[in-house]
């Protein structure tokens, strides 16, 4: 059991390195504003909702690419 609990808190601790290294890539703040207004602290609390959020904007992406693809095609077809 405590092997388990271990290597369960070495998977949240990765998920929140990855997770954090996604929202870390983000745009940065305006210069003159308030940087800590646009940081984004992982933590466990908020680890759930967070990976949520970054991979509905990889479909999201995902999505717009495909889209863009398509109308390229099209327009080489000629259609």
């Amino acid at each position: 059991m405590a092997q388990t609990k271990t290597t369960n808190n070495e998977i949240v601790k990765a998920l929140i390195v990855l997770t954090q290294d996604f929202f870390n890539h983000n745009p940065g703040p305006v210069p003159g504003e308030n940087p800590e207004a646009y940081g984004v602290r992982i933590d466990e609390s908020n680890l759930v909702d967070r990976i949520s959020m970054a991979l509905n904007a990889y479909r999201r992406q995902k999505d717009r690419m495909s889209d863009l693809l398509d109308n390229m095609q099209k327009i080489a077809n000629g259609g």
